[in-house]
């Protein structure tokens, strides 16, 4: 059942892109929001996020493909977050040293962004520094390219379609 609905949203996908091809246009990603309340602290928590395009295969003991999602949290106007996280891996940016992942904008220059792992140590997700600067030049585009670094696996590349983020910081 959830291989035939699999199938179904990656026709749906491509039958938007050849519409949006045909029109000019870029399609639309398929972006998800969520909102959560912190009862504790009286305050609502925005979630933005996107599946990537493409499916990465590691060795054992991940293999068998891994997903990746390009998410944002705010917790409030001058909390924003951007993440990435992978199904199965390990990132080995622990934001010590100088890591960074690289990134690329449609067609503009290749650009660096620092980044560090989650404050709880979980190595299937990193923070993106600089935040607001990502999401601001993610907002103008319809594609990124992501490249991080995976333990025992090296660098890998990960795509993600972005047209279409419905976010704002207000």
């Amino acid at each position: 059942m959830l291989k035939i609905i699999g199938e179904e949203m990656k026709l749906k996908r491509q039958l938007m892109a050849i519409g949006c091809v045909l029109l000019g246009t870029p399609a639309l990603a398929d972006w998800l929001y969520e909102q959560e309340i912190d009862k504790m602290r009286g305050s609502v928590i925005n979630y933005a996020s996107v599946k990537s395009d493409n499916v990465l295969s590691f060795s054992f003991p991940y293999d068998g493909g891994s997903i990746a999602t390009l998410g944002f949290r705010l917790h409030d106007p001058n909390q924003l977050e951007a993440y990435l996280m992978i199904s199965k891996g390990q990132f080995t940016c622990s934001g010590y040293s100088y890591d960074v992942v690289s990134v690329k904008f449609d067609e503009r220059p290749l650009q660096e962004f620092r980044c560090n792992q989650a404050a709880d140590g979980n190595t299937k997700t990193i923070f993106i520094n600089d935040a607001t600067g990502f999401l601001r030049q993610m907002q103008s585009a319809s594609k990124v390219i992501i490249e991080a670094d995976f333990y025992q696996e090296g660098p890998r590349q990960l795509n993600f379609s972005v047209a279409g983020i419905r976010w704002s910081m207000n």
